[in-house]
């Protein structure tokens, strides 16, 4: 049987269903989500989708993509390795098979047949095709169905069947789909994401061929993001990703990650402005120094080199911030220069991005913020890529991060082996979790819960973009009942972010994936769902008015 499940949510909900019904505008990637329930013993069940099709077009078939997702252990939800815990997370066409990763041995100079030189080597897994799976009596597993409406869909209600074969036997749920007549813009705010990658063999911790390297910004981009950082210290390759990276799409910022100062005015960019990493963590990195040994400290000699060699090339430059207050002091104690955007590790910053959004008078640099995107939490990445930046008033986001792979010999999937070792984050004596948003395999990415819940963000950035535009113009009309209506909207949807509180959210929580114990899953989607309705509701009401406008500019003459 099938039941109704919450896309991100953990378990199904007691009931059963017969159809999924979801909605979008053009561009959208739709969600839904279902869970089979087996009465008896399945050895083999297949899962596949026939054609979206409405009165007027059909949809690709290509449209829909299944999934199964995958539970398996983890060492915790938070950012260091705890006590292990089941989680939903790997997003697969079939979670039967054996995710076996490991490292080749290259031999890419004459010295490696003495010095052994290890790849990375990813498990071969199917990424396309029908779901498949097999299930025992009273067992549960979660489908998702991703539906990827085209730009140029037209409005309306659309239907599609998913058939699943189950030993020889074949049931059907059926899908509706609602393609609303509206069309979403591009978010004012920036959404950048950090991209560890690398067109460099000798990078052997993130190197990727360049047929993966296309693919996983491919699927950043179409995840929502339109700026990425260039993970490369040779300013050839480096020029090789700028390319790549702009004829995928990106045009907003590239973040040059290793910018080799002598080389900075080598680099060219046609669509995307350049930002010029400065330093990482700065008050972090020197917390231990103190007096006159800290101007001497080599990390501030590098940030105070690249500065200059940006200010040269009229680049913009970034730089992440730990704890603000701690950069605020030692920027003053160096005498440092101004820098463009300062990025806040947002789990040690909410104080301040707070305030920050209460007085102008601390807004005299661009603001990012990011946070750890590895953890398995779908709700929390989707709150903060979209309607806590929104409430937050900065000027973008810096989730870390992609793929950012663990050490020699570690594996990306065992959750519970080192990932880097010696690396500790404040003074915690602690390992890591894998930084993974999503996971390697030979053919490209395999998406998992949490980087759905990212583009879900996104997306609700964008309705909340389309909606206040929609308010602004229908503010501006000169009639009582479209000012009114615009006003109860807008009341409504204030109030609903008024939840969302910038100091309280939950974000490294070892055990709780929610952030907002307040706000269950299900209401973003009706939030969104609001927001898109009263898009068009809006939108008819500036089209009738101009009619109006136009027929007495038309009678008058």
């Amino acid at each position: 049987m099938f039941l109704k499940h919450f896309a991100y949510t953990r378990e199904p909900v007691d009931c059963r269903i017969d159809a999924l019904v979801g909605a979008g505008a053009p561009g959208e990637t739709v969600t839904l989500s279902f869970s089979m329930l087996a009465e008896e013993a399945c050895n083999l069940i297949e899962v596949t989708s026939s054609a979206l099709k409405s009165s007027l077009k059909t949809l690709d078939l290509h449209c829909v993509d299944l999934h199964i997702v995958k539970i398996w252990e983890q060492s915790g939800l938070g950012i260091y390795q705890s006590d292990g815990v089941m989680v939903p997370e790997l997003l697969l066409k079939d979670d039967r098979i054996e995710l076996k990763d490991g490292y080749r041995r290259k031999f890419k100079r004459l010295r490696h047949i003495m010095e052994p030189f290890w790849l990375y080597e990813p498990p071969q897994v199917r990424l396309y095709g029908p779901v498949c799976t097999s299930m025992q009596p009273g067992q549960s597993k979660q489908v998702i169905v991703s539906i990827r409406i085209p730009p140029d869909a037209l409005s309306g209600h659309y239907a599609a069947e998913l058939i699943v074969k189950e030993d020889g036997k074949i049931s059907t749920l059926s899908i509706g789909l609602e393609v609303y007549p509206i069309s979403l813009v591009q978010a004012r705010q920036d959404a950048m994401i950090w991209f560890k990658g690398s067109l460099d063999w000798r990078d052997r911790q993130h190197y990727v061929p360049e047929k993966i390297f296309r693919r996983q910004l491919e699927d950043i981009y179409n995840t929502g993001f339109r700026s990425v950082s260039i993970n490369e210290t040779d300013t050839s390759l480096t020029q090789r990703a700028i390319d790549i990276a702009e004829q995928i799409g990106f045009n907003r910022h590239l973040l040059i990650f290793w910018p080799r100062s002598n080389d900075l005015h080598k680099l060219r960019f046609r669509k995307a402005t350049p930002v010029y990493f400065i330093s990482d963590e700065l008050d972090l990195q020197i917390k231990q120094c103190h007096g006159q040994g800290v101007q001497e400290h080599p990390q501030v000699k590098a940030h105070m080199l690249t500065a200059s060699a940006a200010k040269q090339v009229a680049g913009k430059t970034l730089v992440t911030v730990y704890i603000e207050p701690n950069a605020r002091e030692l920027s003053k104690q160096l005498v440092l220069d101004a820098v463009d955007v300062q990025s806040y590790y947002l789990p040690k910053n909410t104080e301040h991005i707070f305030f920050r959004s209460q007085f102008e008078q601390m807004r005299k640099s661009d603001a990012y913020y990011y946070w750890p995107a590895h953890m398995e939490k779908p709700d929390l990445h989707r709150v903060l890529a979209g309607l806590y930046l929104w409430k937050s008033g900065v000027e973008g986001i810096q989730p870390y991060c992609y793929q950012h792979l663990p050490q020699y010999p570690f594996s990306a999937y065992n959750d519970f082996d080192e990932s880097e070792p010696n690396t500790d984050l404040e003074d915690e004596p602690r390992s890591f979790r894998d930084h993974l948003s999503t996971y390697p395999s030979k053919d490209g990415p395999i998406p998992t819960l949490q980087w759905l819940g990212m583009r879900e963000g996104l997306t609700d950035l964008r309705y909340l973009n389309t909606l206040d535009l929609a308010l602004e113009r229908v503010e501006s009309i000169s009639s009582g009942g479209a000012g009114a209506r615009a006003a109860a909207i807008r009341e409504i949807m204030e109030k609903f972010l008024d939840r969302i509180d910038l100091r309280s959210i939950s974000i490294n929580s070892e055990f709780d994936p929610q952030p907002y114990p307040h706000i269950q899953s299900h209401e973003y989607h009706e939030f969104r769902k609001f927001c898109a309705l009263s898009i068009i509701q809006l939108q008819q009401m500036a089209s009738s008015f101009n009619i109006c406008d136009q027929r007495i500019l038309t009678e008058g003459v």
